[in-house]
């Protein structure tokens, strides 16, 4: 639970971003209640949770004077995932790993291929996986060979199964984006002329009073075809009650089995984000700053998208970070990283190669 800004380590430097959504942004959280077995007239059976087509904004508990107010957020775990495999498949792609090659690598090294999209996974090797983690071994002898080939896994950390499940600690501390809105950025301490730079001022909304959170409800009128309504919702209480739908015994039961209602952040709502960078030696520290750079300016761009329903028209933003332009006696600029890829990638193809053979 947040409770007041923290001071920043003196060994992270901050970058903040403003997040715009051009489109309505759905980042539900999964029902609370699993399907769980119960004992039943002597037996065990498998109770299923009451159906539940609603799907709740993420929300996190702040406390604002002492008064406690749910905050609709999306999760740092989402954005971290975005930015690891945006960069990784740029680099892959740089190296000349296509769609079936990676799907090749996903079948047969499957310790590298989760440490690269999802920060691997901790588990004992199977007997048949001992070959693949020969050759990794061989290939990627040491934890700073791995960062070296794959910069973004030195960025965002992850375990390194072929060393004994080694865990490498993220250089880069990602945020949950917040809604720029006055209860919120006065738990940060951040005024509007903080966000000036992002064209963010004057009197920002409060959480309380803006319509921030949208019900929503798909009807699905065949296997494709998909309409939104709009209209004739019932209002939203704070409980949730609201949202319900029809219960059981509804003439119109049936035909509401297949609607999905979610809630959203509208259109032109403006997310707070920020990055905290492990500050190292002056080169590592610019090269960290030049890769972000390029990921929020260059990469961000191709995939423009956040949370879920992006098929349905939902998710497109634009972002804008505001990084400096040096750091001591280095410039922060993209084209740092992009050196390091030029070099990197014909690493990372020999290694490949020797992995999946010519």
């Amino acid at each position: 639970m947040y409770n007041g800004r923290l001071e920043m380590p003196q060994n992270y430097v901050e970058v903040k971003g403003i997040i715009t959504a051009l489109r309505p942004i759905a980042h539900g959280e999964p029902p609370n209640e699993k399907p769980k077995y119960v004992e039943q007239n002597g037996e065990r059976i498998l109770k299923k949770p009451k159906r539940d087509n609603t799907r709740r904004l993420r929300r996190v508990t702040v406390c604002v004077h002492g008064s406690f107010v749910e905050v609709p957020i999306v999760s740092s775990n989402h954005i971290t995932h975005l930015f690891r495999v945006l960069m990784v498949r740029d680099l892959l792609g740089r190296a000349g790993l296509d769609e079936d090659r990676l799907t090749e690598l996903g079948e047969k090294h499957k310790d590298l291929y989760y440490l690269l999209f999802s920060g691997g996974h901790l588990e004992k090797v199977e007997n048949g996986a001992k070959s693949s983690v020969s050759k990794l071994k061989a290939l990627f002898p040491t934890v700073e060979s791995v960062v070296d080939a794959f910069y973004p896994v030195g960025l965002f950390g992850g375990a390194v199964t072929w060393f004994g499940n080694v865990i490498l600690e993220s250089r880069v501390g990602v945020d949950h984006l917040w809604p720029v809105v006055s209860e919120v950025m006065e738990l940060f301490g951040y005024g509007p002329d903080t966000l000036a730079e992002f064209g963010v001022w004057g009197v920002l909304p409060s959480l309380v009073h803006l319509q921030q959170v949208k019900p929503l409800r798909f009807v699905k009128t065949d296997e494709v075809a998909v309409r939104a309504h709009l209209h004739d919702l019932p209002a939203e209480s704070p409980d949730g009650e609201g949202l319900a739908e029809a219960g059981e015994g509804d003439a119109e039961d049936d035909d509401r089995r297949n609607i999905l209602r979610v809630e959203y952040l509208p259109a032109g709502m403006r997310l707070l984000h920020t990055l905290y960078v492990e500050v190292g030696t002056e080169e590592e520290t610019a090269l960290a700053l030049s890769a972000l750079k390029y990921l929020t300016e260059d990469l961000l761009a191709t995939h423009p998208f956040l949370g879920g329903l992006v098929k349905r028209g939902f998710g497109l933003v634009s972002a804008k970070y505001a990084f400096p332009d040096r750091w001591g006696s280095r410039e922060v600029k993209k084209e740092i990283y992009l050196e390091y890829l030029e070099k990197a990638k014909g690493r990372v193809a020999d290694a490949l190669a020797r992995l999946l053979g010519q």
